[in-house]
This record gives structure tokens, sequence and C-alpha cells, in this order.
């Protein structure tokens, strides 16, 4: 049996036979062996949980953070955006940001 390094563990982990196949089949088609790829697999998971955490604080931290009124200027802003909407003058957004790429991509030399 191999030597374990001090910074592994072992996991005995029991799995239904056909989910055993279907990793083993995995490992194969990616060149593998099954423990590199469970490894990968719950370090994958890892980092998504975490990702959602992640969002979980930026949220929490949205709700908690102080109101504000908004100023005049705002309101008016915000009234003004209205009616332009109102009257058809606004401009897609996914549209606007192919032109500013289109843009981007004429100012380049070559």
């Amino acid at each position: 049996m191999p030597k374990i390094k001090e910074t592994e563990g072992i996991i005995n982990l029991k799995v239904p036979k056909a989910l055993r196949y279907e990793i083993k089949m995995q490992a194969l088609k990616e060149q593998t062996t099954m423990q590199s790829l469970i490894v990968k697999i719950i370090k994958d998971y890892c980092k998504v949980r975490q990702e959602d955490k992640e969002w979980d604080n930026f949220i929490k931290a949205h709700d908690n953070a102080p109101k504000e009124d908004p100023t005049p200027e705002d309101i008016e802003a915000i009234e003004r955006g209205r009616q332009e909407y109102a009257r058809g003058e606004y401009q897609d957004f996914d549209e606007v940001m192919k032109e500013l790429d289109n843009e981007g991509n004429s100012n380049e030399i070559g």
C-alpha cells in the first residue's frame, strides 16, 4: 500500500455500482484516474459553493447598506429618462455593446 503524504487524507467512499461505472468511464475518457477525477469533481464543487457564498455575502452587504434618498438631481434624471423611454429615445444595451466593440476593433492597427 502506498504511503500517505502528511498533507493528504483518506476518504473511503461507497457508491452505487452504476455511478462507479460512470466515474470509471469518464476517467478513461479524460485519460485520468478515478481518484484524480473524483478529487477534481470535489474541488470544482467546493469552488462553486465558495462563489455562491461570496454572492450571498454581496447580497447581504447590499441589503444591509444604508438607504439613501434620491437627490433632487437624481429624481430629475430619472424623470427625464422615463420621458425619453416613453418617446422611444433609447438604445438596446446589446446593440450599444456591439457598436462599442466594433469601434474598438476599427481602431486597431494592422
